[in-house]
């Protein structure tokens, strides 16, 4: 791959082909570089990208995905194909926003002590009757609450007092490298337990820095999760699973060695999870808000880089008045 720019963003694909020609359409930008991990069953996405010759765009078939261990190791072994210096994981119903990623690689570029970047992921929905065109984006994952902490152990303790997620975020590539080589050898299959041990790899190995804007936008009403094709990873498992509570237990023994903590405190902040999980707050939780962006998601009339455009523009002048 010819590499010109500091950033390669790596596509992991199962099927879902119907999104992947609007991924790219929408997506691949000149200075960033792409390598599409494809793990698909049928050959929709290879066939397709057998007709793509772009300099940017690597494509690789990784074998299929009929495992979550297969899946996992093809992460594994996409990042340490990679040769620019930062990296990003992204699926191929959502879009990234070119100005919030070159403020996550500036920021890294100007402070070393950080391993990761990010700000608030927005979400939009799509217009059922006319494919491509969105309402404009609403907050969706804020995760300030994780900017700069120093002490290891007190990131474990926050992200589990409300629940946050670092996996879309702009890492240094050796960082991703060492975080996904230690899900792998730890052998945990439940998704949801691998995106928790994600996080805590990630500011267990260094911080994460907030850049107070936008980089990323989740699709909210996708026809079908890549996740999904694996079976139910939701957290109800914990009541009537045994394989997931074999797993999580797991998961407490090797954070009690990690963080040098009592087994029993960890399995103490372990239910703090779940008990917030089970109570989960809305994510608006002002009901006037919760209003106005329910007013908003009716209105689905918009191209995805006019949504990006008006959303950039937002947060300049947000940020202006703030100063």
């Amino acid at each position: 791959m010819n590499i010109k720019n500091d950033i390669t963003f790596i596509l992991t694909l199962k099927d879902r082909s119907e999104h992947t020609e609007n991924w790219i359409k929408e997506n691949i930008y000149s200075n960033f570089n792409y390598l599409i991990a494809d793990g698909s069953i049928s050959d929709e996405n290879r066939n397709y990208f057998l007709k793509i010759q772009q300099p940017n765009i690597n494509y690789k078939y990784f074998g299929k995905d009929e495992t979550i261990t297969h899946y996992l190791n093809k992460i594994y072994n996409a990042i340490r194909i990679v040769e620019t210096k930062y990296v990003m994981l992204c699926d191929n119903d959502d879009y990234i926003n070119p100005v919030g990623i070159n403020k996550c690689i500036s920021v890294l570029e100007n402070n070393i002590d950080y391993n990761c970047s990010g700000g608030t992921i927005f979400s939009i929905f799509e217009n059922h009757d006319k494919n491509n065109y969105f309402n404009f984006p609403i907050p969706f994952l804020n995760n300030t609450k994780l900017h700069n902490i120093d002490q290891k152990f007190n990131a474990f303790i926050e992200t589990r007092s409300e629940y946050k997620y670092l996996y879309y975020s702009v890492f240094r590539r050796e960082i991703l490298e060492k975080i996904w080589k230690t899900i792998v050898s730890i052998e945990i299959t439940d998704l949801f337990l691998v995106e928790m041990l994600y996080n805590d790899l990630a500011l267990y190995y260094g911080k994460y820095y907030n850049i107070g804007w936008n980089h990323y936008i989740r699709l909210m009403n996708t026809n079908k999760s890549g996740v999904n094709s694996y079976g139910t990873f939701y957290h109800k498992k914990i009541f009537f699973d045994n394989s997931y509570r074999t797993q999580l237990k797991k998961l407490n023994k090797f954070y009690s060695e990690l963080y040098i903590k009592d087994e029993k405190v960890i399995e103490e902040y372990q239910t703090t999870f779940y008990l917030w999980y089970f109570n989960n707050p809305p994510r608006i939780k002002k009901s006037i808000y919760r209003k106005f962006h329910g007013l908003i998601i009716l209105f689905p009339l918009f191209k995805i880089k006019t949504c990006i455009n008006a959303l950039n523009i937002f947060l300049f002048l947000k940020n202006k008045i703030s100063v």
